[in-house]
């Protein structure tokens, strides 16, 4: 059986988004063991499209330090698929996708309970810089008046 999710992302790139213009070639990073044949058949069974051929390129982690500690950025496989002449690949945001089928893909959040989140490290960052620039700009909108010299 061929896992479904060998499909890690969809690259957006300029270089994949001319790809996919002018020569029908969608480029993702899918699963390291994941080969050719594996890619060419889920491809076709989860979006319906003819494959005509199947690059990979495997990109291994490279070296990376950060102070004394060094380590190895993560390594990926990506696959180049290209379409067979005269298909092309419609790329939907969430809001074409709502006016081609009438159906948000996002659900209704109101209409789902939803457990509190616990503030992360990064969220209580973004909450301090909002205080801070709140403060700024309070401080600059004070600092416009000119205030009067003692010492004069």
């Amino acid at each position: 059986m061929i896992n479904p999710q060998i499909f890690r992302r969809i690259v957006v790139t300029e270089k994949s988004n001319k790809l996919m213009e002018q020569h029908q070639q969608i480029v993702f990073i899918v699963d390291w063991k994941a080969n050719k044949p594996q890619i060419k058949q889920v491809f076709e069974s989860i979006f319906g499209y003819k494959v005509a051929s199947v690059n990979v390129m495997r990109q291994f982690g490279r070296p990376r330090r950060i102070g004394r500690y060094s380590g190895k950025t993560k390594r990926y496989k990506k696959a180049i698929i290209t379409l067979v002449p005269g298909q092309k690949f419609e790329f939907l945001n969430p809001n074409q996708a709502q006016k081609t089928t009438g159906q948000p893909i996002v659900p209704d959040i109101k209409s789902t309970s939803i457990a509190p989140v616990k503030k992360g490290f990064f969220t209580r960052i973004q909450d301090r810089v909002a205080k801070l620039t709140k403060i700024e700009a309070a401080d600059l909108t004070s600092s416009a008046t000119p205030k009067k010299d003692k010492n004069k």
